[in-house]
């Protein structure tokens, strides 16, 4: 691992460096270079919108991520959702410039009219084609989002279940299921409600109530999806929060390490701390207060931060 830096940067190259590393990881699960592994049962659930978005924006830093979003884009635009990618865009900034590209090939090599409105033709070259099977590969518990959508349909049930039975996301109120989901609070409380009468999902405490799977749901649908139960399901991270700040980051890689570049740099850092701090602190990243720190002095802290995700996204 590199050791943590204060240049802009380098930590922008790290941050960019990160960020594909984690895309190709997920790529490479349901892609051309799926490896079935008991390593995976307990890893990081896949985002299906954080990670077409992502990759659209970082194509250019890496060509296989193009590739691979393109034949994502002809062979499973239809598991992913247009109103949650539309709602994490707008929370989103650095995730948004990849909507248009995403939409555009999803329009043009799927053939999927759901994203017609939202294209963009995409500046660069094109996604070469063959460069991946036929239909996504959904085997990995990792790829248990894609796998609710294929068997019930892209729609707030599916995002509610995959959300509630993700390790570590724990009860929600419908608001925390509303940000989780990028669906509204009223049609969560609906869809809960539905859930709650099929017996799937359960309410706790009340002002406001906190919904979670019932006793067992979790492994049961695990089993019903995969044919045996893991010991741990995947993970929940908040991966439109992650990937959204080493976007930005990376950003600097481009930036000089002047006094100037320094400055905006950690007055970046702030912004992003103060954005997204709370999700990451909730899902355990230890995200560095810049109180203590004066002008660029929070840069080394920082560029800590960004080698802690570095560690935390590769174990």
């Amino acid at each position: 691992m590199s050791a943590p830096s204060s240049s802009p940067s380098a930590i922008g190259a790290r941050a960019a460096d990160v960020a594909v590393g984690i895309l190709w990881r997920q790529w490479a699960v349901i892609g051309p270079a799926l490896q079935s592994r008991e390593g995976e049962w307990g890893a990081c659930a896949i985002d299906p919108e954080a990670l077409v978005l992502a990759s659209a924006v970082l194509r250019s830093r890496e060509r296989r991520l193009a590739d691979l979003l393109g034949w994502f884009a002809g062979a499973g635009s239809t598991l992913v959702s247009v109103q949650r990618a539309r709602t994490l865009a707008s929370l989103h900034p650095p995730l948004a410039p990849g909507l248009g590209t995403f939409a555009h090939w999803a329009w043009e090599l799927g053939s999927d009219a759901r994203w017609k409105s939202l294209a963009t033709p995409p500046d660069g070259s094109s996604p070469r084609p063959g460069k991946g099977p036929e239909r996504p590969r959904l085997e990995s518990p990792v790829a248990f989002w894609l796998r609710l959508r294929a068997a019930f349909g892209v729609g707030a049930k599916a995002d509610i279940l995959a959300h509630l039975a993700g390790e570590g996301s724990g009860p929600a109120t419908a608001q925390e299921l509303s940000e989780a989901t990028g669906y509204t609070t009223k049609t969560v409380r609906q869809s809960v409600g539905d859930l709650e009468l099929a017996g799937i999902v359960e309410s706790i405490g009340d002002r406001p109530a906190k919904h979670r799977l019932r006793p067992g749901a979790d492994r049961g649908l695990l089993a019903l999806l995969y044919a045996r139960a893991p010991d741990r399901p995947p993970r929940w991270l908040p991966m439109p929060s992650i990937l959204a700040v080493l976007i930005a980051v990376a950003e600097w890689e481009a930036a000089g390490d002047g006094a100037d570049d320094r400055y905006l740099a950690s007055s970046g850092a702030r912004d992003l701390v103060e954005r997204y701090g709370e999700p990451l602190s909730l899902a355990g990243f230890p995200v560095p207060d810049p109180r203590p720190y004066r002008g660029e002095a929070f840069l080394m802290p920082f560029g800590e931060f960004v080698e802690e995700v570095a560690r935390r996204m590769s174990e």
